[in-house]
């Protein structure tokens, strides 16, 4: 791509997107003004729903109103399963999403069932606006960029015929675009988005890591959870000839010169490092907080001096946070209406929290979920003079693993993550919970899996003796209801679990999120079964 072209994209791309851009910043001035004003859009679009007839929305409801009329509802209970079952039979007719349901997204959750999430053209224009809104604010205020050529998470798209037909799932995440951008947007794809076609996963990521390396002007890395380029990185460094060989093989890299300098590159035997192959690299977007805060730290590590950007709150049901440049990772106000639950239970509107509190979310969006309990956990950062908070994530309520009372969570593996780097050194790990053998009179007990040359009687040691720092795990010890803590070293930790959950649930591995505990048992268990 000449560099006229380059120049007339992202200019033509600026162009489409200032208009997001402003109407965000003037509403992010007025917080409480912009909450309202989208609880009367969403109030006139479900009134026209058969889920808003039934309790009574229209516009002129208040807020509270509106609170005491929807339920908070949430996947564990029945009710949103059958009104979205209802939106899926009819998917043209406004049941649960008004004006009707375009196609349905799963839930991209390591564990659990999968769950349908219906779109309508509003909620995918919705992720449109986040990403203009992003992209935007990184054009501004980020490093300055010169070929703009990114890379995106690509992973095989495990969709059966059926679920094509019934037009379950995107194609790729290019498709929240609106044709004119996504056709703008493909010009810069340092990996074509037809690699998702490829069944096999070891060509697969031989031709994903043959792409990357082929091009030297990749600016921008944009992945979900770290641990996807881990995997990468890891695949380029064991696989560096055969992936030279595809290289050659495909004629990939923008001419002759540039693709013998890859190639040269791989085939040395001079230790692989990420500066040689993309020496413009300038950001990496993705996940960096709770379970994905270690994974984070090592990725910024290895890529340094790069900009490492976290993505806020992201997930299938909605765009909940953007990532700013200079503020942080502020809410979606315009597109997300929230409310925030306090440990106590209270519910609060976003004009009602208070700096440095913690709260659980509960969202209503523009697809047709209304109070629906996302079930994730968020720290107010920071409040502004204009009353716009920060949010930062801390976890999902339910990761909590309780065998026999004692009661474990991810948060309080997350919150002793830095003792383990500086006393043991860096390391991918996943906490385990085994729930033990009567038969053989062994107890349950945890075995934590993990990928760094330490040996295995030390790591269970530290476990053991950070475990027993909380009370209620302590207690279980004491009175022998729980075995001590084991260790595994599992090499490539990361691929091995993106690729047992990739091959077991039929996830795309760009969405997978790595947890640091399991909390479910069938899920262990099947865990333990493929990794050791």
């Amino acid at each position: 791509m000449n560099k006229i072209l380059t120049r007339s994209a992202v200019g033509l791309f600026k162009l489409l997107s200032s208009g997001e851009r402003r109407g965000f910043l003037a509403a992010i001035k007025n917080p409480a003004s912009a909450q309202n004003a989208l609880l009367r859009d969403l109030l006139k679009s479900h009134a026209q729903t058969e889920y808003g007839r039934i309790y009574g929305l229209n516009p002129r409801c208040s807020r509270e109103e509106f609170r005491n009329r929807v339920p908070i509802v949430s996947f564990d209970e029945g009710a949103l399963a059958y009104w979205i079952d209802r939106q899926f039979r009819s998917p043209n007719s406004a049941v649960l999403s008004p004006g009707g349901a375009e196609m349905f997204e799963k839930t991209s959750g390591s564990s659990g069932p999968h769950k349908l999430i219906p779109y309508n053209r509003e909620l995918k224009r919705s992720f449109e606006r986040y990403f203009k809104i992003w992209a935007s604010d990184l054009l501004t205020h980020g490093p300055s960029l010169e070929s703009f050529r990114i890379f995106i998470s690509i992973s095989p798209a495990f969709r059966t015929e059926e679920e094509k037909s019934k037009r379950v799932g995107l194609d790729d995440d290019s498709e929240y675009l609106s044709p004119l951008l996504r056709m703008i947007f493909k010009r810069f794809l340092s990996v074509p988005l037809n690699l998702k076609n490829e069944a096999d996963p070891v060509r697969f990521r031989d031709l994903l890591c043959a792409h990357l390396a082929s091009d030297p002007a990749l600016e921008i890395v944009s992945i979900w959870h770290p641990s996807f380029l881990d995997s990468v990185w890891q695949n380029l460094r064991e696989r560096r000839n055969e992936i030279a060989d595809l290289i050659v093989e495909m004629n990939l890299g923008k001419n002759r010169e540039s693709r013998a300098r890859t190639v040269s590159i791989l085939r040395s035997s001079a230790a692989l490092m990420p500066s040689a192959l993309w020496p413009k690299l300038k950001i990496i977007s993705s996940w960096d907080s709770a379970a994905s805060s270690m994974g984070a730290r090592s990725v910024s590590r290895r890529f340094k001096p790069v900009l490492f950007q976290g993505k806020g709150l992201l997930a299938t049901e909605a765009p909940m946070t953007i990532p700013l440049i200079g503020s942080g990772n502020v809410p979606f106000i315009t597109d997300v209406l929230f409310e925030f639950r306090d440990e106590q239970g209270k519910l609060h509107w976003l004009d009602q929290i208070q700096s440095g509190k913690k709260y659980s979310l509960i969202i209503s969006q523009k697809g047709g979920l209304l109070r629906y309990d996302m079930k994730d956990q968020v720290r107010v950062s920071s409040i502004d003079a204009n009353g716009l908070p920060t949010l930062e994530f801390q976890g999902r309520a339910g990761d909590c693993s309780d065998l026999v009372g004692e009661k474990l969570t991810s948060g309080y593996l997350s919150s002793i993550e830095k003792d383990l780097v500086e006393e043991l050194g860096e390391t991918t790990y996943c906490m385990v919970p085994d729930s033990g053998d009567p038969a053989k009179d062994r107890a349950p007990s945890y075995i934590v899996l993990y990928d760094s040359p330490i040996e295995e009687a030390r790591m269970a040691d530290w476990w053991e003796g950070r475990l027993s720092a909380s009370h209620h795990y302590s207690y279980s010890r004491k009175i022998g209801q729980l075995s001590a803590v084991r260790s595994r070293r599992v090499p490539l930790l990361s691929r091995r679990l993106l690729d047992h959950y990739a091959s077991s649930r039929r996830m795309k591995l760009g969405d997978i999120k790595l947890k640091n505990l399991v909390s479910e048992s069938s899920e262990a268990e099947a865990l333990l079964r493929d990794l050791l």
